[in-house]
């Protein structure tokens, strides 16, 4: 079982569209996510870290968490303990 968490503060705009503005502070990037990352990501921000099975919700179950958690994890977002 994986135990995920942020790598940082993260700050959001959302302007309802479908799609989310993540800023992550300590690398200075900013991306696009959608809404299912960003229900991720405030799941996160709320009770860090959290396992796999913890993170499982209708919400962002498509594409999966496992699959969306990976994504995240490339853009450097989220880490694996």
């Amino acid at each position: 079982m994986s135990v995920w968490e942020l790598t940082g503060p993260l700050h959001f705009y959302n302007r309802n569209e479908g799609v989310v503005v993540c800023y992550h502070a300590p690398s200075g990037d900013t991306h696009l996510i959608s809404a299912a990352a960003h229900s991720l990501l405030n799941r996160l921000a709320e009770d860090e870290p959290a396992d796999e099975h913890e993170l499982d919700s209708p919400a962002w179950a498509d594409p999966g968490s496992t699959t969306l958690l990976a994504e995240l994890a490339a853009a450097g977002l989220v880490r694996r303990l």
